[in-house]
């Protein structure tokens, strides 16, 4: 092998965008893992206070995590997990670093199943010999369940209905020219997650204000879950965006003004 090979192609293959691990590194922050997983190449930065994580795929910021309680102010991506029981069954697909898990373990959440298709996030922060104890054992706490798989495929074989399934989204940035984990992303990949809810169940979806400044991406989501015969209600503040969604026509979904409240409080 040539000598610094990898070293030289990542200098090619890497950026220096405001999302990129470059502009990062040069306000200080440091690269506590680096591996090339099933998927993309994997990159969580510490802060330089050690308040915080990043966590980069393919040189792509995708996730934070603060190990105190997954989310370090007030965000509607809490919003799903304040507003089922704590006893309550949910699936979260795309767990990622973890940060929902986390902010549901701080709130006395169980019956936590998190799926996460790419293994070397996994092993990254359930490995004593990485981020273990950084990440406050977060998949490793009663009541959570982590799964490596991707999410559609996991939902086929789920059986037991579930109170709240949960897709804090990234876009399809952690595949770049691979495309596994965008099946979940579908008409009919919808159409079956509803079908693992329970009658009162929450189908909630969560992602950054910056994928979609328009309100395209939003509009299609809601009127594709509209078509599966669901109550919508979308949500926005100014830096991401919140759909809920039941099969009970009946419930009433909360108005903003409530969201507020939620989030302000916890």
């Amino acid at each position: 092998m040539l000598p610094n090979l990898e070293l030289d192609f990542l200098k090619i293959y890497k950026g220096a965008t405001p999302s990129s691990t470059a502009f990062f590194e040069a306000r200080g922050f440091r690269t506590v893992y680096q591996q090339w997983g099933k998927y993309s190449l994997n990159e969580i930065l510490e802060s330089p206070d050690t308040t915080a994580y990043y966590g980069f795929y393919n040189d792509f910021l995708q996730w934070e995590y603060y190990p105190e309680r997954g989310y370090n102010k007030p965000s509607l991506g809490t919003i799903p997990l304040l507003l089922v029981p704590p006893n309550s069954k949910k699936l979260i697909i795309g767990s990622g670093g973890g940060r929902q898990v986390r902010f549901a373990s701080t709130t006395g959440h169980e019956n936590i199943i998190a799926v996460e298709i790419e293994p070397a996030v996994i092993n990254a922060v359930r490995d004593a010999d990485y981020l273990l104890e950084e990440f406050q054992y977060v998949y490793d706490r009663p009541g959570v369940q982590i799964i490596e798989s991707e999410g559609r495929k996991y939902l086929e074989g789920l059986q037991e209905k579930q109170d709240l399934i949960y897709l804090p989204s990234v876009g399809g940035y952690p595949q770049m020219m691979l495309e596994p984990g965008n099946l979940i992303r579908t008409y009919e990949a919808y159409k079956l997650a509803i079908k693992k809810l329970s009658k009162n169940g929450l189908f909630a979806i969560w992602y950054p204000a910056g994928l979609d400044s328009k309100g395209v991406l939003t509009d299609q989501y809601v009127s594709t879950l509209r078509g599966l015969g669901m109550a919508v209600r979308a949500y926005r503040n100014d830096e991401e965006f919140l759909i809920l969604s039941t099969p009970n026509q009946e419930s009433q979904l909360p108005e903003s003004e409530e969201l507020m409240n939620l989030m302000s409080t916890h």
